[in-house]
């Protein structure tokens, strides 16, 4: 039976979109009825997502790879169904917008694998059936998309326009909120979430080459052979139309019940403790294609068929189309298959607003399934695969029970105390023979040492971060010459003596309360589709530095290795799922919004965590601090 359907598809962008029926069903007129009546009916279907298992591009088929998720992600506040008209889809304009009313029921039938809630209704049809009909669903689109009679109205860039064709809603953009990251596709008082067409291919992937340009849909064909004379002819009839939906968001939840310490010590060989507190986004975009926009294949940016040579999936290595298609009760040969990757409005520039919270402030506690948070999609050529364009999850956790510690040079692995910096310091200043015989002059003989508690160190500059020595005080309790003394101001010596210190006690950084973060960049086809770690491409394997050294290849070579590897896709559910802290990380949330650094490097990773990513869809990620 043909359905109209909303799904939560297993990976990079949960697209829904139009696949017809092949039941057989009796012709009725069809054309016709509509041509000698001039009213006809037709049935829809709406189905929304299931968490019952689909085979995806490279994840197992298992339940762990579908999820419903939260109700309030599936509720239709409201429903339209437009009908375009004309002799293909990039041509047809609109021609009736029908509200869609009634219940939306839990499936018991017609395919449970893919759908959670069902939706059937008859609408009267009477824009003209001269050329072929097209069908689009427009689901919690108050803000976004409206209707006005037969008219549709999207809101583009903060201003209402008309939309008469589905290249005016792939070009207009949704804007978010500058202050907050708040976007409009997610309804801040009861969490429902704006859905419309998802794109399909007529090709299948995964474990077959898709070719270079397989045929892609976001409208749903209408076949006027079921349009029926009498609404209870259409009731008891075949539906005219399949439509399935997506989520216009990405949505991202961390499981920290595991999280640990792993191999850092403090000073005196001791395992530090570690509390958790919290964790929110990080470069968020402030803009989103209203419906997704799917790239054209262009030599050396794009290409269905792009698979990395080392893909430990095996067959199911061409990415960005699926294997299994959205309703298997339907024949394999014209059925749609999913695709899994979008153009973003800033995909390939630098000038890229994204939304960077402020910190401690936008973190939250609130942990697991129940509590995730929702942004737009975040895509990006090979070329911007870098910090400042990929969206994270920032963590930040406390080490140490909250007294300030110190990391010295490159050890990111121990927690020094003040005392330890201190004992550091006071030993430099010892071994400085300018310094140790103007302090014997002062104590009055040569056997007495500087201790850490004659000391206090003044740091430049006083807060969390790297710091340098800017002066030591040193305290002369008894002796010849009692007193405070700056060792600066130590005659025609000091500040060579001050550069020494910096010079042999360098890389200090200071983590203030003992207050630590991780940024976790969000992986989309990942290690599995596309993995990274030394492999060659185009014969060179990764070198650290530039993004063209750590992403070798060129063209087409490159991008089939490496396009996708990070970023975040609508519909799609990043389950961040919290391991091992493995190094100290950064002092302040600055440190994490480098400008310049490519997403993966060679060091060790600083947070061991795993990211699924589910058919809402869900995508964990394990991840090590560091």
């Amino acid at each position: 039976m043909k359905k109209f359907s909303f799904l939560a598809m297993a990976a990079l962008g949960l697209l829904f979109a139009a696949c017809a029926d092949k039941d057989v069903a009796a012709d009725n007129g069809g054309t016709d009825v509509l041509k000698e009546k001039g009213v006809g009916f037709l049935k829809v279907n709406i189905n929304l997502p299931s968490d019952a298992p689909t085979t995806t591009r490279a994840w197992a088929e298992d339940n762990d790879h579908l999820k419903d998720g939260k109700e309030s992600e599936w509720k239709v506040n409201s429903a339209l169904l437009v009908i375009f008209t004309g002799n293909s889809e990039s041509e047809a304009t609109v021609a009736q917008v029908n509200t869609l009313t009634g219940s939306w029921n839990p499936v018991t039938v017609n395919n449970p694998n893919q759908v959670t809630v069902n939706h059937e209704e008859v609408v009267q049809l009477t824009a003209s059936t001269a050329s072929k009909l097209y069908a689009l669903v427009v689901i919690n689109g108050t803000g976004v998309i409206e209707a006005e009679g037969n008219t549709l109205k999207v809101m583009n860039n903060g201003a209402w326009e008309e939309a008469s064709t589905i290249g005016d809603l792939q070009a207009a953009i949704a804007q978010a909120s500058a202050t907050t990251g708040a976007n409009t596709f997610v309804n801040a008082t009861d969490g429902s979430i704006f859905m419309t067409n998802a794109v399909l291919s007529n090709v299948r992937g995964g474990k077959n080459d898709p070719t270079a340009n397989p045929a892609k849909h976001i409208l749903a064909t209408i076949d006027s052979k079921y349009i029926y004379e009498t609404e209870a002819a259409a009731q008891a009839g075949t539906p005219a139309t399949d439509i399935y939906v997506e989520r216009g968001v990405a949505k991202v939840t961390i499981n920290n019940t595991n999280l640990k310490v792993s191999g850092l010590k403090t000073s005196a060989n001791a395992a530090p403790t570690m509390t958790f507190n919290g964790w929110c986004l990080d470069n968020t975009n402030t803009q989103s294609y209203v419906v997704r926009n799917v790239p054209a294949y262009a030599d050396g940016v794009f290409s269905w068929n792009y698979f990395n040579v080392s893909c430990t999936s095996g067959n199911d290595k061409y990415r960005f189309v699926g294997n299994t298609p959205v309703d298997a009760e339907y024949s394999t040969a014209t059925a749609g298959y999913r695709t899994y990757w979008a153009v973003d409005p800033n995909y390939n520039t630098t000038t890229v607003p994204l939304f960077n919270p402020t910190l401690d402030a936008a973190l939250t506690t609130a942990v697991g399934d129940n509590n995730p948070l929702y942004c737009y999609e975040n895509t990006f050529d090979v070329d911007h695969q870098s910090y400042q364009y990929t969206t994270a999850v920032i963590v930040k956790v406390t080490l140490g029970g909250g007294d300030d510690f110190y990391t010295v040079g490159a050890d990111r692995k121990t927690l020094y105390s003040v005392d330890d910096v201190e004992i550091m310091i006071a030993n430099v200043l010892m071994g400085l023979s300018d310094f140790k015989t103007w302090f014997e002059e002062k104590v009055g003989n040569t056997t007495t040492n500087l201790t850490k508690d004659d000391i206090a160190i003044t740091w430049n500059p006083d807060a969390a971060g790297v710091v340098e020595v800017e002066d030591v005080t040193v305290t002369i309790a008894a002796g010849a010459y009692p007193g405070s003394y700056k060792v600066s101001e130590i005659a025609s010596v000091g500040s060579t003596l001050l550069s020494t210190v910096n010079a042999q006690v360098a890389n200090i950084k200071r983590y203030v309360g003992g207050a630590t973060y991780y940024a976790i960049r969000i992986k989309h086809f990942g290690d599995d589709l596309t993995p990274w770690a030394n492999i060659a491409v185009g014969g060179v394997l990764p070198a650290e530095s530039t993004i063209d050294k750590i992403y070798p290849g060129t063209g087409d070579v490159r991008n089939a290795a490496y396009l996708g590897r990070y970023g975040v896709v609508r519909n799609n559910w990043y389950d961040l799922e919290l391991n091992d802290i493995v190094k100290i990380g950064a002092a302040t949330p600055g440190e994490l919004r480098t400008t310049d650094h490519p997403d993966d490097d060679l060091e060790d990773s600083f947070i061991k965590a795993r990211i699924n990513i589910l058919s809402w869809a869900k995508r964990p990620q394990s991840w090590n601090l560091k």
